[in-house]
């Protein structure tokens, strides 16, 4: 009992860790040996999806301020519509000055790749042995029906940059790669962790 109930138990850690998973696939460092600290770290969701853009921003600023730095989501300054269209960089740059902001961390969309195909159902034939001629309707029930599902991911990649300001330096860069979305909320909370905890340990920027 006490063997079954361990199985169930990481039976479920898996299908809960399959749902939404993001890795590290590449950094680059421009001080490999120097740590940064900043007063305040401003957070920019580089997308035009306002959803998208405030979970990114906020859950990103969590998990820098549980780690002990000075965060703030852009949009606590900027526009909800503001994009690289419709606000200059004047603009963006005066934002940033009037909050005291000396860093921004960026997130972009790289780009998507969608690999899901649906596999249409089948039917099986079990022959039915024993049966009669004179029962040969019941041998439609030997046949068993098999749904249809759908196999494949949806893959998301993302660039982070962290920049200094006013000098707009880049000093470090992460690509990472996110699938399996099937909850907005619960996907950028997955992100932010796994790209937090590679700037604490790369101690690229320090509190």
């Amino acid at each position: 009992m006490k063997s079954l109930r361990i199985l169930n138990a990481v039976l479920l850690v898996l299908m809960i860790s399959c749902g939404y998973t993001t890795s590290m696939t590449g950094t680059w460092r421009a001080d490999p040996d120097k740590s940064h600290s900043f007063n305040n770290i401003a957070v920019l969701g580089l997308t035009k999806n306002l959803d998208a853009r405030k979970e990114i921003e906020d859950q990103v600023e969590k998990k820098l301020i549980q780690e002990g730095f000075k965060a703030v989501a852009g949009l606590v300054f900027l526009p909800p519509n503001a994009t690289k269209d419709n606000i200059s960089p004047e603009v963006v740059r005066e934002f940033l000055s009037l909050n005291g902001i000396d860093a921004v961390i960026t997130v972009g969309l790289l780009g998507k790749e969608d690999t899901r195909r649906y596999v249409p159902g089948s039917y099986m034939y079990t022959p039915g042995y024993g049966t009669s001629f004179n029962d040969y309707y019941g041998q439609m029930y030997n046949y068993a029906y098999s749904p249809g599902y759908t196999t494949g991911s949806v893959y998301f990649f993302l660039e982070t940059n962290i920049f200094t300001y006013p000098e707009g330096r880049l000093i470090w860069s992460g690509q990472s790669e996110t699938y399996d979305v099937n909850d907005l909320h619960k996907s950028a909370d997955m992100f932010s962790q796994v790209l937090v905890k590679e700037i604490v340990l790369s101690k690229v920027i320090i509190p």
